[in-house]
């Protein structure tokens, strides 16, 4: 976590790495939705492991709950919320095994120094974007500083945890990137409308998508063999 001053108040910036084989689409900022309502203390920290609890068969599981919190409900669909802003999510690093890849490089000498370049290309092009966005950020507070004097900042809601102020009927809960989502008499997570099962969604996805995509394949293969 690194901390910068803005306008006389420390920004707090918090880096999550995550890793795996492979990962679903949008689950990463799905991921950091939850954590931002946990942060806020409007979820409880158990919520995360009620949303894995996913086994019917398993009707409220103690499944990693403490001591005196409440036995997990099953959730078998995912339910209504909106996922954290794309904004810092970056894909940083894949990783391969030997027997899967097979590198192809091009030997020394092939390639012109021109074309090849030196290296440091790369390095001041960043450097470029490092200094605007830091002309940027300066700018942006001093704009913040010059409105703050006519609009006092509105009362810190968040995390709850730490203040005791009651909320208004209107809130914004973050979902990072400077940006919030507007919600009104906030609605606890598993109290939501839960979207279709997986099953339904595949079944409409073959129904509908999925045939079209395969009459294509088998229109594309018998103009294949026609060629032929």
């Amino acid at each position: 976590m690194r901390r910068y001053q803005s306008c006389g108040r420390p920004t707090r910036l918090v880096r999550v790495r995550s890793g795996g084989t492979a990962f679903l689409y949008h689950q990463v900022r799905h991921i950091m939705a939850i954590l931002f309502l946990v942060g806020t203390a409007l979820e409880h920290p158990s919520i995360i492991s009620s949303l894995l609890n996913v086994n019917p068969e398993k009707l409220a599981s103690p499944l990693f709950t403490m001591e005196g919190d409440p036995l997990l409900e099953v959730v078998d669909r995912k339910p209504e919320y909106q996922m954290a802003n794309g904004l810092p999510l970056i894909l940083w690093d894949c990783a391969y095994a030997d027997a899967d890849v097979q590198w192809r490089t091009t030997p020394d000498g092939e390639a012109s120094e021109e074309k090849r370049g030196s290296g440091s290309d790369l390095y001041d092009q960043l450097h470029s974007i490092y200094d605007r966005s830091i002309i940027h950020t300066v700018l942006d507070a001093h704009f913040l500083a010059a409105a703050a004097v006519f609009h006092p900042r509105a009362p810190v809601y968040f995390p709850r945890s730490q203040i005791q102020i009651a909320l208004p009927s209107v809130i914004q809960v973050p979902l990072g990137g400077g940006s919030s989502h507007r919600n009104g008499n906030y609605k606890p997570l598993l109290r939501r409308k839960r979207l279709d099962s997986i099953e339904n969604v595949n079944a409409r996805w073959r129904a509908g998508k999925g045939e079209r995509k395969q009459e294509r394949r088998q229109l594309d293969a018998a103009e294949d063999d026609i060629d032929e």
